[in-house]
């Protein structure tokens, strides 16, 4: 949130609530949109992390289809 704690204390109750309940909207779509985000990317890395599965150098370029 971008208001100074001072002006929110000073805020009525009704303002700072509104203010607290947008910031938090925020905040919930922005980690809805960061979990998206990186759950489709983990599934796209799986066939480059074979390395760390014991595959020799054969294998790891059969499966990258090379």
């Amino acid at each position: 949130m971008k208001i100074p704690f001072d002006i929110l204390d000073k805020m009525p109750i009704r303002d700072r609530k509104y203010y607290i309940h947008k910031y938090n909207e925020y905040m919930e779509q922005r980690n809805n949109e960061i979990t998206s985000k990186s759950s489709s990317s983990s599934s796209d890395i799986s066939r480059y992390t074979s390395m760390s599965q014991g595959l020799d150098g054969d294998d790891i370029a059969e499966e990258l289809g090379l």
